[in-house]
């Protein structure tokens, strides 16, 4: 019986109206409303019953090397599912930014050479 002197009905008491989001389910939904030049922000467990995730940026470009089409995947990054949606869309954010960070190194010219690489080290050993 209610506290007012109502009964509970069976049924809303097996069957609640909305269960409860797991916390991937909650980080995707998040994922889910983040715009960003038609990039792709992916999220992955990290491991059977993980409380945390792995993150993503994916992206179509195009190879510096070849100028073929091809799919830029990130670095991945840390998400606890424990995370709140500023925590969330704060990780999305430097992960972008990181990601875009990237692209300029591939970009980035001096003297029509690639100084600053961001597949090689600026600096040869022996140099």
């Amino acid at each position: 019986m209610k506290p007012d002197g109502s009964v509970h009905s069976a049924t809303a008491l097996a069957f609640p109206a909305a269960q409860a989001q797991t916390a991937e389910q909650r980080i995707q939904e998040v994922l889910s409303h983040v715009r960003y030049k038609g990039w792709s922000l992916k999220i992955a467990p990290m491991g059977l019953g993980a409380s945390c995730f792995r993150l993503w940026v994916e992206l179509p470009t195009h190879c510096v090397n070849t100028g073929m089409p091809a799919l830029l995947m990130s670095g991945e990054v840390v998400v606890n599912g424990t995370a709140s949606e500023d925590e969330i869309l704060r990780t999305c954010l430097k992960q972008i930014l990181s990601t875009e960070e990237h692209e300029a190194r591939e970009h980035f010219l001096y003297k029509g050479v690639r100084v600053f690489d961001p597949h090689r080290p600026v600096v040869q050993s022996g140099s």
